[in-house]
């Protein structure tokens, strides 16, 4: 839904973020790299997976060596994490040799600095960044809404998730008129 954000706010071209995989399928099955994908000329050149309560990469790491085998033109894949990432040695050499092997830039970030990267790669202002916020929020809302299924078709019930989205929105609403 960020990255939708940002393709709505035409800081990328309308055909380079591709549309979320369906949450249930299998990576390999769709031939996709990550959860989202940035393309140009029609390959993937960019990709970032993302997991919620994962932070040692060592087996995503073996499997993104299998899909970078598929795509030889991705400049960039990482992966971001719910916490803080774990960069044992072993992680750190499998990143080197990943990277040396396919000439490929490997990240690994928390949720919350893949946020900051994104947005210093983009160069945004302040009232930009405002603008990207809102428009997120939007976006994430929609997307659970199941009223963007061109660009997130979840195949999963959301239900349950909007549920905790109203309840933490209320939260902070309430906050910020406490103040």
């Amino acid at each position: 839904s960020f990255m939708q954000a940002v393709q709505d706010m035409c800081i990328l071209d309308k055909d380079r973020l591709l549309p979320l995989s369906q949450m249930g399928s299998a990576n390999k099955k769709h031939k996709n790299i990550g959860d989202i994908e940035l393309t140009f000329n029609k390959k993937i050149i960019e990709s970032w997976d993302a997991k919620h309560g994962k932070s040692y990469w060592y087996d995503e790491l073996e499997e993104l060596t299998d899909k970078l085998e598929l795509h030889s033109d991705v400049k960039v894949a990482g992966f971001v994490s719910s916490g803080d990432p774990d960069n044992r040695p072993d992680i750190l050499e499998k990143i080197k040799n990943i990277s040396e092997l396919f000439n490929v830039d490997i990240k690994v970030f928390s949720f919350e600095d893949w946020i900051n990267y994104k947005i210093e790669e983009f160069n945004l202002t302040l009232e930009e960044i405002n603008q990207l916020g809102e428009m997120w929020l939007v976006a994430y809302t929609e997307s659970l809404s199941l009223k963007r299924l061109d660009r997130a078709p979840i195949d999963e019930p959301c239900h349950a998730w909007l549920e905790s989205w109203h309840d933490l929105l209320k939260i902070k609403l309430e906050n910020l008129k406490s103040l």
